[in-house]
């Protein structure tokens, strides 16, 4: 089950990110609401990691690394979903396959 916005400013970024709105295009409210250029990104960027999307089809594409990308959202699966479920061994050779392979085909291939 999924937690509603408890916020007017919430829903505001949620819609925002849903849309792909840029900084510069965030209204001035949001633009208070949030810190700085860097938290709106990071806001985007744990937006699509907690939906589980992938990179070249979400908004984070825009803001992070591809890289970057799938090592946040392993981290968040070993912390918060079933990844945590698989031992020490298989990760190990997870991480060793990502070198080898583009991380996006392994994460699927693992975790959906």
């Amino acid at each position: 089950m999924q937690r509603v916005p408890a916020t007017i400013e919430e829903q505001l970024i949620l819609k925002a990110i849903k849309e792909e709105c840029p900084w510069e295009s965030l209204p001035k409210r949001l633009q208070a609401t949030l810190s700085s250029k860097e938290e709106w990104h990071r806001r985007i960027v744990e937006h699509c990691i907690k939906k589980r999307l992938q990179w070249n089809t979400c908004f984070a594409r825009k803001i992070c690394k591809e890289t970057e990308y799938y090592e946040d959202l392993m981290r968040y699966l070993r912390k918060n979903l079933a990844v945590r479920l698989i031992s020490g061994s298989v990760l190990s050779s997870i991480a060793a396959t990502l070198h080898q392979q583009s991380t996006r085909s392994v994460l699927y291939s693992i975790c959906f």
